[in-house]
C-alpha cells in the first residue's frame, strides 16, 4: 500500500516537473522574441535620434514663436527618445556587468 502511494507521488512529481520544463521553454522562447523586438526598436530609436539631432544642430533663421516652440518640442522628444532607450537597455547593462 505504501509503495503504491510512493509510486503515485513520484509519477505526479515527474509529471509536474515535465510541465514546469515545458512552460519554462515556452517562456524562454518568448523572452528571446522580446529581446529581438527590443533590439529592433532600439535600432529605430537610434536612427531617429541621430536624424533629429542632426536637424536640431542646424541654425534657425526664423524667430517666429511657433517655430521656436516647435524646436523646443522636438528637443524634448529627442530627450525622451534617449531616456526611453536608456531605460530599456538598463536591465541588459546590469546583466552584462554581473557576467
Amino acid at each position: 500500500m505504501i509503495y503504491a502511494i510512493l509510486i503515485i507521488t513520484n509519477i505526479l512529481t515527474l509529471a509536474a516537473c515535465v510541465l514546469a520544463v515545458q512552460r519554462s521553454l515556452v517562456l524562454i522562447e518568448k523572452i528571446d522574441e522580446i529581446n529581438v523586438q527590443v533590439e529592433e526598436s532600439l535600432d529605430i530609436i537610434d536612427t531617429s535620434y541621430a536624424s533629429v539631432s542632426k536637424h536640431l544642430e542646424s541654425p534657425v533663421l526664423f524667430d517666429d514663436p511657433v517655430v521656436v516652440a516647435m524646436i523646443r518640442d522636438v528637443k524634448q522628444a529627442r530627450d525622451a527618445m534617449l531616456l526611453v532607450a536608456n531605460k530599456v537597455t538598463e536591465p541588459f547593462q546590469n546583466d552584462e556587468d554581473s557576467d
